[in-house]
């Protein structure tokens, strides 16, 4: 039966994998030789919008497979050469949302209500009329419309006030007519589903947008900046000081540090990085892999949710208001930690193009000796350390050193003790002489995190400088507390988010 449907294979062949039950196992190979998916389990349900759309039930045969995937291609109005290559994008597309529910299910109920069901029906042809796209144009945004068909991206009532105050939608419904209370608007902010992070006075948290501010922003870039009609924008930092748009040209999803077209450049294709790394440069501009590059980076995301990389946490550190998807890697090789005397140090960093610098976190904790690496206070000879400065050892790709040192980190000066830290700080006169200049804050649990900038280079270690006691009553003579090398670099050839 599988030569029994030509318009859904293409040129690919069938092949039965085995049977499970009544259930017939079939993959499909493309011309080029590549394993499509198990089909059987991939069938969508008959009706797109419908909830089932994600569950991806097994199918009693290959016929009723089949039969689903030609009423899915019907139902999103893809012509014959796209349906040729649906099914591993809409098996991509699916998978990354059903773990993007699970997870926000698990970490944040806000999050996961902040999901917009699937697009209504005829969603996406307005959306095409409006932007007015060509069948070209329309092709490469082939991933934005199936993912727009499971979750039409999030919905915050601050994004719609912010876009009607903008004239980006003329008018709003339910909720979206009243004002957004302040406090609202402060957790809306850092709810974005594609993650963020903060440093100073700088806070970016990105949202995936529902088509109709996906149209709405475009043509506000559009009268804005030069050279953007060939761009759509489908995601952006709740300040608009960070987009992520699709190149109708190439497909490739880039984005752009809105700061620097701020300053003069000559346009917004020269202000755009690729935020999917391009896995062979032989890879040609314009296949389906790379028309599904929104897919991808949604998949990656998730897969690094669900694996830990990215946590749920305050992306200000001493701000309970501001959680949200840190972006701080927290396994894997971007993130390094190291244990002295007791104290683990755990670092990582992200990068920030639209600041086009590197955001990197430090978190200090005195483990307690239950903890694998904590220590008795006998063992480490000490109850309590309080930092006293810092030395940063920042080396470039080509070997060269740049060495930083300093009292503190931004200013603040904790006193760490098993269970928590002593938020003492650097006071405003200004006069006092070091240690007096230092006074005492208010007890804190869990780690100590700060946040601050450097510019891109290879990696980033060196030592934190502590005192036994305190910096006012030492207890012992200060050490050397060492800060394992992390990368910093520029995104390239990596995910951004």
């Amino acid at each position: 039966g599988v030569a029994g449907a030509p318009e859904l294979i293409g040129r690919g062949v069938g092949i039965v994998r085995g049977v499970d039950g009544d259930k017939c196992l079939v993959h499909f190979l493309d011309a080029a030789g590549d394993v499509w998916v198990d089909v059987s389990r991939l069938a969508p349900a008959d009706e797109l919008a419908a909830a089932a759309v994600t569950d991806m039930e097994p199918c009693a045969s290959y016929v009723e497979a089949a039969y689903k995937w030609s009423r899915l291609r019907q139902a999103l109005g893809l012509e014959t050469a796209a349906a040729h290559h649906l099914a591993p994008h809409w098996s991509q597309a699916s998978l990354a949302w059903r773990q993007l529910e699970a997870w926000a299910f698990k970490v944040s109920p806000d999050l996961r209500a902040s999901f917009n069901g699937a697009a209504k029906p005829g969603a996406w042809r307005h959306f095409v009329e409006e932007l007015q796209l060509s069948p070209s144009d329309e092709s490469q945004l082939l991933g934005l419309q199936l993912l727009s068909a499971i979750h039409n991206g999030q919905h915050f009532s601050s994004d719609m006030e912010l876009a009607l105050s903008n004239g980006v939608i003329e008018q709003a419904s339910g909720d979206d007519t009243e004002p957004v209370p302040h406090t609202v608007r402060t957790q809306q902010a850092t709810l974005g589903l594609i993650g963020g992070y903060a440093a100073y006075s700088e806070l970016a948290s990105t949202r995936l947008y529902p088509l109709e501010l996906v149209a709405g922003w475009t043509r506000f870039f559009r009268d804005q900046l030069p050279h953007t009609h060939g761009y759509i924008v489908a995601a952006a930092s709740f300040n608009l000081r960070k987009f992520f748009c699709v190149d109708l040209l190439t497909g490739e999803l880039r984005v752009g540090p809105v700061a620097m077209a701020r300053r003069g450049r000559p346009s917004l294709p020269e202000t755009t990085l690729a935020a999917v790394p391009r896995e062979s440069a032989q890879q040609h501009e314009t296949t389906p892999a790379l028309r599904c590059q929104l897919v991808k980076w949604l998949w990656q995301l998730s897969d690094r949710l669900t694996n830990g990389m990215y946590s749920f946490e305050k992306l200000i550190p001493m701000q309970p208001a501001s959680i949200g998807v840190s972006l701080f890697p927290r396994t894997g090789s971007r993130a390094s930690e190291a244990v002295t005397r007791g104290i683990r140090v755990r670092a990582s960093a992200v990068f920030a193009p639209e600041q086009e610098c590197v955001i990197y976190s430090i978190r200090m904790k005195l483990l307690d000796p239950a903890t694998e690496g904590g220590l008795s206070k006998e063992e480490r000879g000490f109850e309590t350390a309080q930092l006293r400065g810092r030395h940063w050892v920042i080396t470039a790709a080509n070997g060269a050193e740049d060495h930083v040192r300093g009292d503190g980190v931004v200013g603040l000066y904790p006193l760490l003790k098993e269970g928590g830290w002593r938020h003492d700080h650097q006071n405003s006169g200004g006069g006092a002489r070091f240690p007096q200049h230092v006074e005492v804050g208010a007890d804190c649990e869990g780690e100590f995190v700060y946040q601050s900038m450097t510019n891109p280079a290879a990696t980033f270690s060196g030592e934190l400088i502590f005192v036994p006691g305190s910096l006012r009553k030492p207890t012992g003579e200060e050490f050397n507390v060492h800060v394992a090398p992390f990368p910093i670099a520029s995104g390239q050839n990596d995910y951004i988010y």
